[in-house]
């Protein structure tokens, strides 16, 4: 977004500055709009105009419990409750998470391709020669390959917490809402257990 935020403040008068603009306004528009994705013909399951959340809500809630981030209890009460608005038919909510985020990533392609070819042609036009800076991996064999010790650590955590969270979960009966809602006190369980 800042990328094309910027590129179009510099080429604000510039047909394409313009479009590029165009298309991040569009793409802040889109963020703030339900899914509208749905899968396999799940339209029983929910419609577009009840889904409880937003594309930046259910990419969100999917970042910070899945992916980059560490789940915090209130982001694990809304993915439960994202859940249950589909019926705790965890395949749609992920269906539609992925939908969402090809969908959104078209917007970031398209200006992105635009930006680099303007800056191309722009290079060209004024015979400015642009020397890259060459990759550190490339530079430094094996960077990156060695998981860092804290790295190792969260992980290891967070897999051994999602089964003792599923075995949690079974014990209590299989509760709608999944796993998820006792990652948290399996997380701490396991903390409290290695006294870190």
């Amino acid at each position: 977004q800042s990328t094309a935020n910027t590129f179009s403040d510099i080429a604000s008068e510039h047909p394409i500055g313009k479009w590029v603009y165009g298309v991040w306004k569009e793409y802040e528009r889109e963020l703030e709009c339900k899914p509208d994705f749905v899968p396999f013909g799940t339209g029983q399951l929910f419609g577009k105009s009840n889904v409880p959340f937003t594309r930046k809500q259910l990419i969100d809630v999917f970042l910070y419990t899945r992916y980059a981030h560490q789940p915090n209890s209130k982001r694990t009460q809304e993915y439960t409750d994202y859940l249950k608005s589909v019926n705790n038919y965890a395949a749609a909510l992920w269906w539609l998470f992925l939908g969402e985020m090809w969908h959104m990533s078209l917007h970031m392609r398209n200006a992105g391709n635009v930006i680099v070819g303007f800056y191309e042609q722009y290079c060209t036009h004024h015979k400015i020669r642009v020397e890259y800076l060459a990759s550190v991996s490339l530079e430094n064999a094996g960077i990156g390959s060695l998981e860092k010790r804290e790295d190792k650590a969260t992980r290891l955590l967070t897999e051994k917490g999602t089964e003792l969270a599923q075995a949690i979960w079974r014990n209590n009966g299989c509760p709608p809402g999944g796993y998820i809602q006792f990652l948290d006190q399996a997380i701490n369980e396991l903390r409290n257990a290695i006294g870190s």
